[in-house]
């Protein structure tokens, strides 16, 4: 019976330590990855986009991170999920959260409708990420016009 006892203790103190240990359970709680974790994303273009202005070029989106999607802006599910539930440091590891949102931009001269990719790097409340989309804008000046853009991707609020 004394060893019974004494393998049970054991057993609850290995148990213990790998959760202390800040082991990754997939629940997002404990660890530094993304599961679990809600914030509020701002976008700031880093390279020009060759196209006229867009209202909602800069859009932020308020993302939330489960285990097999990305919501967005509270009910939208992300397109192309991909979430790894490890912590990720840009420019070290690989990102640990992409998806693809698809957007309605209005203009002067007509609206488009884009598909912005985003990677994200999150580590605990550590964040960061990248977005960019290309498409076609049938510009009533130029015609066809490639539109290109890129952003850096910041935290409002972890």
């Amino acid at each position: 019976m004394r060893f019974l006892i004494i393998v049970a203790l054991l057993a609850g103190c290995t148990l213990y330590e790998s959760k202390a240990s800040g082991g990754d359970d997939g629940s997002g709680s404990g660890s530094g990855g993304p599961v679990g974790r809600s914030f509020f994303l701002d976008r700031t273009p880093t390279s020009p986009a060759g196209c006229p202005f867009f209202s909602e070029e800069n859009q932020p989106h308020d993302i939330a991170i489960e285990p097999t999607q990305v919501r967005i802006d509270g009910s939208n599910l992300a397109a192309s999920p991909s979430v790894r539930n490890t912590p990720a440091r840009e420019p070290v590891d690989a990102p640990n959260v992409t998806f693809k949102v698809f957007e309605q931009w209005n203009s002067a001269e007509g609206p488009a409708a884009p598909s912005v990719d985003y990677q994200l790097w999150v580590d605990g409340t550590f964040i960061s990420g990248k977005a960019s989309s290309t498409f076609t804008f049938n510009s009533i000046e130029l015609g066809p016009t490639s539109c290109s853009y890129t952003w850096q991707v910041s935290v409002l609020s972890p």
